[in-house]
């Protein structure tokens, strides 16, 4: 049977993954009108960790495979906010949210980038949560 806290974890990890991949649209779309290209493996690495590994990890969470599919959502969700911290707002590039041109996309890429780090980081929390509520408490002796 499944418990009422079992179902909080899936249903917490189910709207994390899925909100943050609405706003992942939205700052993919931000970046198309800003004209910002990014190279080749950056663009791997956000198809691969950014985008398909939530929804991946989510899938097998929902599947039979709860713990791998929460360990997937928690490492990607880390790698993601690791990326995201570094490049929209410690380095400076063409990817810093202070160097977006002006333009109807500079609030959306800016507000984005925010949202980014904030459902990134709620989804490291809870898939965490998820991971280490699987496994059984130790009884200390």
């Amino acid at each position: 049977m499944i418990s009422v806290r079992s179902n909080r974890r899936v249903t917490l990890i189910t709207i994390t993954v899925w909100a943050h991949a609405a706003v992942v649209a939205i700052h993919g779309a931000a970046h198309v009108g800003s004209g910002i290209r990014l190279a080749v493996p950056v663009t791997l690495y956000i198809w691969l960790v950014i985008i398909i590994g939530p929804i991946a990890g989510w899938w097998l969470m929902r599947s039979e495979r709860p713990v791998l599919g929460s360990s997937i959502v928690a490492a990607c969700m880390t790698g993601a906010l690791v990326f995201g911290g570094l490049n929209h707002f410690v380095w400076a590039g063409i990817d810093h949210v202070s160097t977006i041109p002006p333009g109807v996309w500079r609030i959306p890429f800016q507000a984005t980038a925010v949202l980014l780090a904030f459902t990134e980081a709620a989804g490291v929390v809870v898939a965490i949560v998820g991971v280490r509520a699987s496994f059984p408490e130790r009884r200390r002796s």
